[in-house]
């Protein structure tokens, strides 16, 4: 039986959705419930396959991190 697709959004990454992101796919119980596709900002090297919806540094602000955040959840 194949494992269910979820995908799931980092939020805006000045908070803590990447850090919470990253500590629940590491868990070893939580990982292998799903095929994991993380939805954020380019660059995240942890679990689940990365789905890239635009690229943002800490330089660029709050206006930046809340179109990422809007954009992973369209």
């Amino acid at each position: 039986m194949s494992l269910p697709r979820i995908a799931v959004t980092l939020g805006d990454p000045r908070g803590i959705g990447p850090e919470v992101a990253r500590s629940a796919l590491e868990d070893p119980e939580v990982a292998g419930l799903a095929e994991w596709t993380v939805v954020g900002p380019e660059g995240w090297d942890g679990p689940g396959t990365a789905l890239p919806v635009g690229r943002w540094t800490p330089a660029d602000g709050q206006a930046a991190a809340g179109r990422i955040a809007g954009e992973a959840v369209r």
